[in-house]
């Protein structure tokens, strides 16, 4: 749900072309902001969402426990994924600027955050939903297939 959540927000992006999305224009003309809205909601959504796949791919393959060090390996994968993107936008010659990657990787990291802190119970309760209808452990090749 979330996966298919982070595609409406990048396709909508594309389709209008970040700058131009209606409702990012019309934030921006009501409160006379200055920027790109939009570009940065989509790097807090992708940080959100990559945190909490990581988190699952955590769970299931490397059997960590549920706790600080789930939370900071989730929220660093996501970070340095989420960089990436930006950096690679940047070294393309898409209009980020050297500022907007500093700001994309903030926003991105507050999204992970964020999504780690407010949606953890409801992906634990998922999880387990998951995890009682298979029997045995979950095994890399049972992820990747």
């Amino acid at each position: 749900m979330l996966i298919w959540f982070l595609a409406v927000v990048l396709l909508t992006g594309a389709h209008y072309r970040y700058g131009e999305v209606p409702v990012a224009r019309w934030f921006m003309n009501s409160f006379n902001w200055a920027g790109n809205l939009y570009y940065f909601f989509e790097y807090f959504t992708e940080g959100t969402v990559l945190a909490l796949l990581f988190r699952e791919l955590l769970l299931r393959v490397r059997n960590m426990k549920r706790g600080s060090g789930l939370f900071a390996a989730s929220t660093l994968c996501s970070l340095a994924l989420s960089v990436a993107v930006a950096a690679l936008q940047w070294a393309a010659g898409l209009p980020i600027g050297s500022a907007g990657l500093s700001l994309a990787a903030l926003c991105a990291l507050a999204g992970a955050v964020a999504g780690l802190l407010t949606l953890w119970p409801l992906h634990d309760r998922v999880l387990r939903k998951i995890w009682k209808s298979k029997i045995g452990p979950v095994r890399w090749i049972d992820i990747v297939a």
